[in-house]
């Protein structure tokens, strides 16, 4: 019996139109944003600074495997645990630019372009993707949400975002697509296995959903007795496997080949690599029964970690294993999308309200769906069962999300599926029966799904207002006009907050000792934990590292008696720091003075 959807009429250029507007938006997006890019660049997130720093000092000469950051903490500098591969990528626009337009434009240029690129693909791809695996109105749909989601716009693809994460987004889209992928399954099982080696190359923040694929497509492998599971699962551990150590030996240096890292595709990965491949895969050639496949899967699973422990077990405690317990507190009080939703909604319930409501409430209505279409007579099989596991996805996203917010990520490549199908549904439930109850859901889906940003303005009322003043004090510090101003002073080592670091060395002249990477304990305690220190011990602070300026924000509280905020406000005396005059209301400078600062 024909389907539903088809039943009801659809213009078949609509499709064509919607994507042409959406990639059209966005280089509108683009071509507004430039003119302001530097000023509004100074307050980007630390990460797209320092990625733009990492592709500036990789064309002056540094080596493709030195990933050393060496203006803060010098002169040791700090290691980033970052891959040159997206540098490779920014650089491929950057430098042609550069022969027409001096090199602010051209950098300006090049963060405009590079995410503008990689959001176009993003919404080429969920469009014709999502036609293949549902139909046209559906994709049309999940067009419009991925150019609106906060996730796959304003926070990860808008212009000036350069870090990694939307190249990681970008592959979790193209590896969760090929795992869905109603055809052609060795072909999908590799390109699934590429996109997760690549996504895992650039940053190991993606490993969590590779994971979840992986145990998916295992699952579908061990229970399914049709070869098309089974090719799919085999081509994506043959892909997976072989791209990883491609990609491997593509940014790291030969001396660092048998080096544990925790953070960067290394030794510990490769182990989970060949415990689950060789877990997933052997009992589908021994035994035939799914109870037998599970059971030797799991068994094989226990034995590998057994004997990968050594490995392993170095990376149980997770990457900030190696902190001081204190700073491991500070990082996980600071760094907001490191912690669970329940702890950042009191502070931040705009970013989850429009993180997580679309997320909740378009898995909610898709579920609904999927559960009153199990037992239609006229569901399509192949389109039920795709769902299904979309929905399996998004409930994962959700429930990790209750442990890191970040991690809402693992639902993303899902989401614009569930939304476009919930909505249409609605659409369809309409046009056939012109029923109440059916417009009053599908007006109360398209808000909770599409326009969740409506409900953000009672929400800031809800927001602590010490917090909202300090974000304000936290931008007016960072602005480019402020920091431009500190070129006037001759070139120093300067102390300031953490968020002020990667701006600083972009910026000035100067170097800078503060930065949030957890590779050197020395930059995340400068310019967090240093700045909660009361006088003596920041005095003595100050001489052990040897800056030789502290720099403030007007008006900050960096916590309760801390004396950087005694300086921030003006109520510090001091005989060891000298005021310098900046022309500006934003930032004060001091100059330590040497011969005063003797430590105890």
């Amino acid at each position: 019996m024909q389907d539903r959807f088809q039943r009801i009429h659809y213009h078949p250029k609509l499709f064509a139109i919607v994507l042409g507007l959406a990639i059209a938006i966005s280089l509108a997006i683009a071509a507004l944003a430039f003119p302001h890019m530097v000023e509004s660049f100074a307050n980007a997130d630390n990460d797209d600074i320092m990625r733009l720093m990492s592709v500036r000092q990789w064309l002056a000469g540094q080596s493709w495997f030195d990933m050393v950051q060496y203006r803060i903490v010098p002169p040791e500098g700090i290691f980033i645990h970052w891959s040159r591969y997206v540098d490779a990528g920014i650089a491929a626009i950057l430098v042609p630019l550069s022969f027409i337009f001096e090199t602010e434009t051209a950098e300006m240029l090049a963060v405009v372009i590079w995410p503008t690129l990689l959001k176009i693909a993003l919404v080429v791809l969920v469009g014709f993707a999502t036609r293949r695996l549902f139909d046209a109105r559906v994709a049309c749909i999940a067009v419009i949400f991925t150019m609106i989601w906060v996730v796959t716009s304003s926070f990860y693809f808008r212009p000036g975002r350069i870090d990694h994460h939307n190249v990681q987004i970008l592959m979790m889209f193209v590896l969760t697509f090929a795992a869905l992928w109603p055809s052609r399954p060795i072909a999908g099982g590799v390109v699934a296995g590429v996109a997760a080696a690549f996504s895992m190359a650039v940053g190991l923040e993606s490993l969590p959903f590779v994971i979840g694929v992986s145990l998916l497509l295992a699952l579908r492998a061990i229970f399914d007795w049709t070869h098309i599971a089974r090719a799919r699962f085999l081509g994506f551990c043959a892909a997976v496997s072989l791209a990883s150590v491609i990609f491997w030996l593509g940014q790291t240096a030969p001396a660092d080949w048998l080096l544990i890292q925790c953070d960067r595709l290394s030794l510990p990965v490769f182990a989970l690599l060949g415990i689950g491949v060789v877990a997933g895969s052997l009992p589908l050639f021994v035994v035939r029964s799914p109870v037998l496949r599970l059971f030797g899967t799991v068994l094989l699973v226990i034995i590998g970690f057994v004997l990968c422990w050594p490995v392993l077990g170095t990376c149980a405690a997770g990457p900030y294993a190696l902190l001081s317990p204190e700073l491991q507190a500070y990082i996980h009080g600071s760094i907001q999308e490191a912690r669970p939703i329940h702890e950042v909604a009191p502070t931040q319930p705009g970013v989850v309200n429009a993180m997580m409501t679309p997320l909740l409430s378009g898995t909610a209505f898709a579920l609904y769906f999927w559960m009153r279409g199990r037992d239609a007579a006229d569901r399509n099989a192949t389109t039920h069962d795709i769902l299904g596991q979309c929905l399996i996805l998004g409930l994962i996203g959700i429930t990790a999300s209750f442990s890191q917010l970040r991690l809402v990520l693992m639902a993303a490549p899902v989401l614009p599926v569930l939304v476009g199908y919930a909505l249409s549904r609605f659409v369809i439930d309409y046009a056939e029966t012109r029923n109440s109850t059916s417009a009053l859901g599908f007006l109360v889906a398209l808000t909770l799904m599409m326009t969740p940003v409506a409900f953000n303005a009672p929400l800031a009322q809800v927001m602590p207002e010490s917090e909202t003043a300090r974000r304000a004090q936290d931008a007016d510090c960072r602005a480019g006009e402020e920091l431009t101003k500190l070129n006037g002073i001759s070139p120093g080592r300067v102390l300031s907050s953490i968020n002020l670091g990667a701006s600083l060395i972009w910026l000035t002249h100067h170097d800078a000792y503060a930065a949030p990477y957890h590779r050197s304990p020395a930059a995340f305690y400068n310019g967090g934990l240093g700045f909660q220190l009361a006088e003596a011990a920041f005095k003595q602070h100050v001489a052990s590292i040897g800056a030789t300026h502290v720099l403030v924000c007007a008006g900050t509280s960096y916590g309760d008696s801390s004396y950087p905020t005694a300086l921030a406000t003006g109520d510090a005396q001091s005989d060891w720091l000298r005021p310098v005059p900046v022309d500006s209301e934003a930032l004060i400078l001091y100059e330590v003075l040497p011969e005063e600062l003797s430590v105890d």
